[in-house]
């Protein structure tokens, strides 16, 4: 299935249509020119002699995606960097996924101890791309990977079969629903799930995607300007977090009259409201609005479920209706017996689920396991799941957080805190009053002068910029529970 599919992506390179691919701030790019960049990075990657995944380190520029069609095409994974990570989260990522090689997009003169490929010193060739094998369907697609509570990034590997069931149900269902050549959006890093499911859908679909550069997400009047620009490829559909979509809807541009032939949009990666729904609506009357959901762990989405007027009303969470292909949805109610009704922790099983985290000894590889002989996680939502399979997610069961659909452990960002010498307590708050954010709290009496500002820099060079904390305050008396523990909680009432 993965193979039969991204082998009609090589033949579209192949032919060289000067129909668009990509249209990103930089311009647009044919099919044609897309499958030049393709076939002189696939070439370039003939150099690399040790196994393993390419390591692609950029933004949103047209050569990632040649970046990463060329990784797969020279039967290679591929796993995406973030040219603003700080160098040791880029070391983790190469030392967890033991990448082979670098193709560098960003051109910043950025170094690590790998082969590096230059994109920019890399030529265009003529696009003689060999098809995919059937038999590799068990062989790495992408890595992505999510915050640890440990301190220790985790590394989601995701094979071609585990994205061959996600496109079995997923591409019938956006043809169904979007025949058509409209472009799609993609907003999200390439580092983040949701890029890798609606840029590839939008790829194998032959279908052109907007690049929306990070630097105008604050911005909505620069990103709708960059939307309405090319007439001749107007943009149809949205995958976006509701506060991305919140964003965009301040403007009073983002709306039919604008943009007529935006029409569908799936909206998930976090909580989301059903005001900010109500206003999408009243914004493009008669559109699709799809709630979706679907952990990293289980091939970007499982659930997408079109949204009536009903849905819309009461109070209650918003239903996700049921799962699609193969992937079966259980519940835990606290006594470790799976059921398929009840209140408790979701867990997802199927051909999608990718089936453990890099490195393998990980202490969360725990959630994986198997059901009834099928792959299963554990999710760690806490979800209601009714009579008939339809789930209703109430939120989480441990301390992730997700933040503009981004999944943040809240330990991650405690850890690389207390690695800072002085700081012996540090509790990461959750701060919902206005936009949603993480606050740093540091405690104790002995704490440095200059505790605040060691630790800010210490952050800034281990973490990613969205784990960064908004803000970082002192509170000399931290509040503890009975048993002598940090009372998180309380901590929680007092800053949130």
């Amino acid at each position: 299935m993965f193979a039969t599919a991204f082998n009609g992506l090589i033949a579209r390179l192949r032919e060289g249509s000067e129909g668009i691919a990509l249209l990103t701030g930089s311009g647009k790019v044919t099919w044609g020119e897309l499958g030049r960049r393709v076939a002189g990075l696939r070439l370039a990657l003939d150099g690399l002699r040790e196994p393993g995944p390419v390591l692609v380190r950029g933004h949103k520029q047209a050569d990632v995606v040649a970046a990463m069609i060329a990784a797969v095409c020279a039967g290679r994974g591929f796993v995406f960097a973030e040219a603003n990570f700080p160098a040791a989260r880029v070391g983790q990522i190469i030392a967890t996924c033991g990448c082979a090689g670098l193709i560098d997009v960003a051109g910043d003169g950025f170094a690590v101890p790998l082969p590096m490929i230059d994109a920019a010193r890399v030529a265009d060739a003529p696009s003689r791309l060999t098809p995919l094998d059937p038999a590799d369907e068990a062989m790495l697609f992408y890595v992505t990977f999510t915050s640890g509570s440990t301190g220790q990034p985790k590394g989601i590997p995701v094979s071609r079969a585990n994205f061959a069931a996600f496109l079995s149900w997923m591409e019938p269902h956006v043809a169904g629903s979007m025949a058509g050549p409209d472009a799609a959006v993609n907003h999200a890093s390439m580092a983040f799930d949701m890029s890798m499911s609606d840029i590839w859908l939008a790829l194998l679909a032959g279908r052109a995607s907007y690049l929306l550069d990070h630097a105008h997400n604050v911005n909505p009047h620069a990103n709708i300007a960059f939307l309405s620009r090319d007439r001749d490829v107007p943009p149809g559909t949205l995958m976006s977090t509701p506060a991305f979509l919140g964003i965009l809807l301040e403007s009073r541009h983002f709306c039919a009259a604008r943009l007529p032939r935006l029409r569908a949009f799936w909206v998930g990666g976090e909580e989301v409201p059903k005001p900010l729904l109500l206003r999408l609506r009243r914004a493009f009357p008669g559109s699709v609005i799809y709630h979706a959901y679907g952990p990293s762990e289980v091939t970007c989405v499982t659930h997408c479920h079109p949204l009536s007027d009903a849905d819309l009303s009461g109070d209650d969470p918003l239903t996700l209706g049921l799962a699609h292909g193969g992937t079966r949805v259980l519940v835990d109610c606290g006594d470790g017996v799976l059921r398929t009704e009840g209140e408790g922790e979701i867990v997802l099983a199927g051909a999608q689920v990718a089936g453990r985290y890099l490195p393998a000894d990980h202490p969360n590889n725990v959630n994986f396991g198997t059901h009834e002989g099928t792959p299963c996680y554990r999710t760690g939502d806490r979800g209601i799941l009714s009579p008939g399979g339809a789930m209703r997610i109430l939120g989480r069961i441990d301390r992730q957080v997700k933040i503009n659909g981004l999944r943040i452990e809240q330990g991650a960002i405690e850890q690389s805190a207390l690695e800072v010498p002085g700081i012996e307590v540090a509790v990461a708050v959750l701060r919902k009053q206005g936009v949603k954010s993480l606050m740093l709290i540091l405690g104790g009496r002995a704490m440095p002068r200059d505790g605040v500002e060691r630790v800010r820099a210490h952050l800034a060079a281990a973490l990613p910029p969205y784990m960064q904390p908004s803000r970082i305050e002192v509170c000399e008396d931290v509040p503890l529970t009975l048993s002598g523990k940090i009372d998180r909680r309380g901590v929680q009432s007092l800053y949130a």
